[in-house]
């Protein structure tokens, strides 16, 4: 009878290591997933029915996305507001800035259009929401 208990025990060690081993494999692995998850998780910003991802801040010259584009159409409504009057509207190569293309491009004409609104080169979160 001893034997036969050895036996059954022996075997339930046998199948019970690698199941709990693989089930510990599996466990780390989710956590490690969920780990890298809540790293890539940033802030968001409901904007104009949309809502954008807002870790990028500050956007500057060269950024692009849905950011630079919710952006671009805040500082069209920005110029679409203010009158086009001579000295107050932004100008690049000399002509002036009316409406941007909404392409999510941070290029020339929308640094030029920041550069009026803000002053700065870059647009800070905060900058960004007060639009």
């Amino acid at each position: 009878m001893k034997t036969n208990l050895k036996m059954a025990i022996i075997i339930t060690i046998v199948i019970l290591v690698p199941l709990g081993s693989v089930a510990l494999l599996f466990l780390w692995s989710n956590k490690k997933k969920e780990d890298e998850k809540s790293d890539d998780e940033t802030k968001s910003v409901k904007s104009d029915e949309k809502t954008v991802n807002v870790s990028n801040f500050p956007l500057k010259q060269g950024s692009s996305g849905d950011l630079v584009k919710s952006l671009q159409e805040k500082l069209n409504v920005a110029l679409w507001k203010s009158a086009p009057i001579p000295p107050y509207v932004p100008t690049y190569g000399g002509v002036v800035i009316t409406k941007l293309t909404e392409d999510g491009s941070f290029g020339p004409r929308t640094l030029a259009v920041v550069k009026w609104k803000f002053g700065t080169e870059k647009v800070t979160e905060s900058q960004f929401n007060t639009l």
